[in-house]
């Protein structure tokens, strides 16, 4: 493993979802970082019947909900696709401790549909980078 790979990490969420179901998987945090970029492949024949939500837990309080997302949308709330593959650069903090995640839902009739979601995060600097760079 080099210095690079010791600063950066890719998590991959795959499965399959069944039709009327949704699936949620997530990966803790083991220490604080950034969240670089999110990937998003969604295989050909599903035909928009899959919508991936990546998120984010934090800390709940009397303002927020405990799962945060980690994109923002323009019209519908997740991402969806018929044999398409996205990439979406993300400055995103997420604490140790914390779940990165993705929750899927296959709104199809008929067939179960795969997904695949990448998540690059850094861990050189964390969260003060992202202060860093607000400021």
């Amino acid at each position: 493993m080099t210095q690079a790979d010791e600063r950066r990490d890719t998590f991959h969420f795959s499965d399959s979802v069944e039709p009327g179901a949704s699936r949620k998987l997530t990966k803790e945090m083991e220490r604080a970082a950034t969240i670089e970029r999110i990937d998003v492949r969604i295989y050909r024949g599903c035909e928009f019947a899959l919508e991936v939500q990546p998120f984010k837990d934090v800390e709940p309080d009397d303002e927020t909900e405990r799962r945060v997302p980690l994109l923002t949308y323009r019209g519908r709330d997740y991402v969806a696709g018929d044999g398409d593959r996205f990439s979406f650069p993300v400055a995103r903090e997420v604490r140790s401790g914390r779940s990165i995640g993705v929750e899927v839902t296959n709104t199809a009739d008929d067939f179960a549909y795969d997904f695949n979601v990448s998540v690059v995060v850094e861990y050189a600097g964390g969260l003060s980078r992202v202060l860093r760079g607000w400021l």
